[in-house]
């Protein structure tokens, strides 16, 4: 389908998410699998009908992206203050069920966007805008396409972590995407703030040739007053809250 006026694809032409592994960074009051409804993160579809679920594809994405969003990085060191750590989880997650999705990284994204082009720039724009506020009424124009195209439910997305360079960060939307869809084990549910979980930020800064600091306690890397409101916000329902759980908290096991 060739693009119209108002398209931001010059053609729909779906991948398939690939199965297997994911990563996932959330408030230990949540459940690992809940999305967010309330996110304001990038390219978030806020039309109050569908919940955001961020991933990534390493352990690496997914931090980068949330809790050391923040982080310094002194030769060679990475640092950051433990209240970006406090209450937080990282989970690994796999995914079971095919679902299409649309592959913004490049090149994979000329099937889909023409390079260079106006639009091409445009989604360049988007996936680096640091104020994510102005993705939205992108998302939403994006979605419009696709339900024209008979494509309802939309689809998820992917693109190259601001954050984490050419790690893959991973957009569902909820829905089509379900809690079900996932599988995880409670063991590999880390509570960020503890031993174990430092253990998984040094594996994954490791894998970029980084070290861990540990975390810091000074006012210097205070996150904005509402980072993770921004990243995260509240959970739509109770089934979806964990209450005051400590780490790890104990969920079923999906």
């Amino acid at each position: 389908m060739q693009a119209g006026n108002e398209a931001v694809l010059h053609k729909i032409v779906f991948s398939k998410a690939s199965l297997g592994t994911y990563w996932h960074v959330y408030p230990n009051r949540f459940a690992p699998t809940s999305s967010n409804r309330n996110s304001k993160a990038r390219l978030a579809w806020r039309d109050g009908s569908h919940g955001m679920f961020y991933t990534g594809a390493t352990r690496a994405a997914a931090l980068w992206e949330t809790v050391l969003r923040h982080a310094s990085v002194d030769d060679g060191y990475v640092y950051t203050d433990r209240l970006h750590l406090k209450d937080m989880m990282l989970a690994r997650l796999e995914l079971t069920v095919e679902t299409p999705i649309l592959d913004l990284r490049p090149p994979y994204r000329r099937a889909i966007v023409d390079a260079p082009s106006e639009l091409d720039e445009q989604w360049d724009r988007m996936l680096k805008d640091p104020d994510h506020d102005n993705t939205h009424a992108f998302t939403a124009k994006l979605m419009q396409q696709l339900r024209a195209a008979g494509h309802g439910d939309g689809a998820a997305l992917m693109w190259y972590s601001r954050q984490a360079g050419n790690e893959t960060a991973t957009l569902f939307y909820d829905p089509p995407m379900q809690s079900n869809w996932w599988r995880f084990k409670n063991e590999e549910l880390y509570c960020l703030d503890t031993p174990e979980g430092e253990a998984q930020i040094r594996l994954a800064l490791a894998e970029q040739g980084l070290l861990w600091r540990a975390a810091p306690e000074s006012p210097e890397f205070f996150p904005p007053v509402d980072a993770q409101e921004h990243e995260f916000g509240d959970a739509d329902s109770p089934e979806e809250r964990l209450g005051d759980s400590p780490c790890v908290p104990e969920v079923p096991v999906a």
